[in-house]
């Protein structure tokens, strides 16, 4: 079973190409650019001993599943700690989807299919409100509505549902109402709920914690923290004792427990950054359009960007030491994906998407469909 594409650095295509990893400004991974915080650095570098290093990890990684609860407010043994949201999103596949159906909607992070199909899961590919999947199993913006994605739901009566919200890499979200009017067409469905992006979004995301949903979070994102691995999932006990059960032993290391104990000081850095990176993103959203192309709205810092060739420009953006992610493996074909960055970073984007234009020569190609206004709000 071939692996999933991902955003982020390739080493060995750098080393091709002749490019230190620290020259290349990455829009290709959705992890916050303003971190790690300070002090989340300096409690790992203060592990670094050999105390530490010779140590094995708390396999329970009980401090931190303590702390997490305080923050949720939940008891901490309904807390799952893993290897990053990826590893529990496998974890949950193995445990909840053998021999199921379950429903994915697309287009959407691809591990949660490729994990389905890993544990022998029957698949079910559904679009999101506002996307249509065609027979060649490939995605497209329509008028789909949250009805019409109802009535689908309704229809396969899926075992499991996976909603990432907002959806990567497209951006979408769906409201606290829309997602309570999908989830009661399926009363006696689970649903994992992967809130990996929600302290991005421009408006609150809630999940509900009740017996048939599993949500999952990830500190990798918030806190860029992706060298080291961590995500948590919050779910019923009953539940989340089974999935402990079937995780490995130790599979969270022991300087990712004290990364995210000390990230868990700095939430108000947290909401002060990720609201620069919001005014970011749409300032960067607001240029483009400007200069002619058509990013799609969105709800967080990442968005889509209809282009003519999508491998073909990020290859020539690459060699420029810009990186953006070829949206092809989620199924769209004609996208890019642009995470935001510092503004310094956005103008050295911009720069390149020009250059772009004026070697083609001609406008940047519409999107796929109708095109998409940005909302007056999104020019700061």
């Amino acid at each position: 079973m071939s692996q999933i594409v991902h955003g982020g650095l390739d080493r060995a295509e750098l080393e091709r190409l002749g490019l230190r990893p620290e020259s290349v400004l990455d829009f290709s991974s959705n992890v916050n650019p303003f971190g790690p915080p300070e002090g989340v650095v300096a409690a790992v570098r203060n592990a670094v001993d050999a105390f530490h290093l010779a140590s094995y990890p708390d396999p329970s990684c009980w401090a931190l599943r303590r702390r997490l609860a305080q923050v949720h407010r939940v008891d901490p043994e309904r807390i799952l700690v893993g290897n990053g949201s990826a590893d529990l999103i496998h974890l949950a596949m193995q445990v909840l989807a053998p021999g199921r159906r379950v429903a994915v909607l697309g287009p959407t992070f691809g591990e949660y299919a490729h994990a389905a199909r890993r544990a022998g899961a029957v698949l079910l590919s559904v679009a999101w409100p506002g996307w249509a999947l065609s027979p060649q199993g490939d995605f497209h913006p329509a008028d789909t509505s949250l009805d019409q994605v109802r009535a689908e739901l309704e229809t396969a009566r899926p075992h499991l549902v996976v909603l990432c919200n907002p959806n990567n890499p497209t951006g979408d979200l769906l409201t606290a109402e829309a997602f309570t009017h999908l989830r009661r067409a399926l009363p006696h469905t689970c649903w994992l709920l992967d809130l990996a992006y929600a302290a991005f979004a421009d408006t609150p995301v809630s999940a509900p914690l009740d017996s048939r949903t599993v949500v999952l979070h990830s500190l990798t994102k918030d806190f860029a923290l992706a060298g080291l691995r961590l995500g948590y999932l919050v779910g019923p006990q009953a539940l989340v004792e089974r999935l402990r059960s079937a995780q490995p032993p130790w599979n969270v290391n022991g300087l990712a427990q004290v990364a995210g104990l000390a990230a868990l000081d700095h939430l108000a850095w947290r909401a002060r950054t990720l609201t620069r990176l919001r005014v970011e993103c749409a300032r960067l959203r607001g240029d483009l359009a400007r200069m002619g192309w058509h990013p799609r709205k969105t709800a967080t810092h990442f968005f889509l960007l209809p282009v003519g060739d999508p491998g073909e420009l990020r290859a020539r953006l690459l060699r420029g030491g810009l990186l953006v992610r070829d949206a092809s493996s989620f199924g769209l074909s004609g996208f890019v994906r642009i995470a935001a960055r510092q503004a310094a970073d956005n103008a050295r984007l911009l720069a390149g998407l020009a250059q772009e234009r004026a070697s083609a020569g001609r406008r940047a190609p519409s999107p796929p469909g109708r095109p998409t206004a940005l909302p007056s709000g999104d020019h700061p």
